[in-house]
């Protein structure tokens, strides 16, 4: 149990400082600053909304949507084919911004996703609105007068594979873990151990599937391009947690009653429900952004 515990946490400080070298979240230090973005808007202005919208597209989705990006996120490549962008009802309405997704996404912090370094400013935000409520022109953009579009860091195979997984394998860790944690308050109410094996066992499952979550979150993360710095480090801090009253589990079962660290036992499992609850506050918010719960 220790060498597994052990290990578990030795493959989430490596993948963590690893993650850090192959992705680091300073890449907006090579972003231009909001003047720069404002500069670059105010330079293209003049040719109409196709012009401004299509600058903000290139500047800030291109990396991720277009067929710029190998493998673009959510299979949605052609951000800057505007004859086909303004075509596609999935994602345009024309003339209709509340309608379209497109907009909707933006409008409610989705797009960019939190922690993306690429943020809009208002003035970029009022241009992809302005360009729908047109009525969505494909035309005309002069290629001459647009900023350069930014430099695409394409991520391994190995990385984009293990960050596919996060989705998946994120929801029994949580589920798991809350179950321990129920348990063991039924154990306290009831006195009836098999409470206690139920919380050892949910404990155990869970704290293995929450390294594998927080494995392949870094990976998911890197792999698009996300700065979630905060979720990013919660994520390892809850499963570090987890493995931490794992050991005072283990101890609790083997040593006398008197003897048992009972009371930082139930610390810990408190702690790290705290910290998976905040992480998947934070990893909603992210996927669905504020407006999931009403903001």
């Amino acid at each position: 149990m220790r060498r597994l515990l052990a290990t578990a946490a030795l493959l989430l400080l490596l993948v963590s400082l690893t993650g850090m070298q192959a992705r680091p979240d300073d890449v907006a230090a090579n972003a231009p600053e909001d003047s720069d973005r404002a500069a670059a808007l105010n330079a293209v202005a003049i040719t109409g909304t196709a012009q401004d919208a299509y600058a903000v597209f290139a500047e800030t989705c291109s990396a991720c949507h277009s067929a710029r990006s190998e493998r673009p996120k959510g299979d949605f490549g052609f951000i800057l084919d505007l004859h086909r962008l303004s075509r596609a009802g999935e994602y345009v309405v024309r003339g209709q911004p509340d309608k379209s997704s497109l907009w909707t996404v933006i409008a409610d912090g989705s797009m960019p996703p939190p922690g993306y370094e690429a943020a809009l400013s208002d003035a970029e935000r009022s241009a992809v609105r302005t360009w729908i409520e047109d009525g969505a022109p494909p035309g005309p953009i002069d290629p001459s007068v647009l900023p350069p579009l930014p430099a695409i860091e394409e991520t391994s195979a190995l990385v984009h594979w293990g960050g596919q997984w996060h989705p998946l394998v994120i929801h029994f860790p949580i589920g798991l873990l809350l179950a321990a944690a129920l348990a063991e308050i039924l154990f306290v109410l009831r006195r009836d151990d098999r409470y206690r094996a139920a919380a050892e066992f949910c404990l155990l499952v869970g704290t293995v599937g929450s390294c594998g979550a927080a494995l392949s979150g870094w990976l998911f993360a890197a792999d698009l391009g996300y700065a979630l710095t905060t979720h990013r480090w919660l994520g390892i801090a809850t499963s570090l947690f987890a493995l931490a009253t794992c050991q005072l589990a283990v101890r609790v079962r083997r040593l006398p009653p008197d003897d048992a660290p009972i009371l930082g036992y139930r610390l810990a499992l408190a702690a790290t429900i705290g910290l998976l609850v905040v992480t998947s506050h934070l990893g909603g918010i992210a996927t669905w952004g504020a407006s999931i719960f009403g903001g």
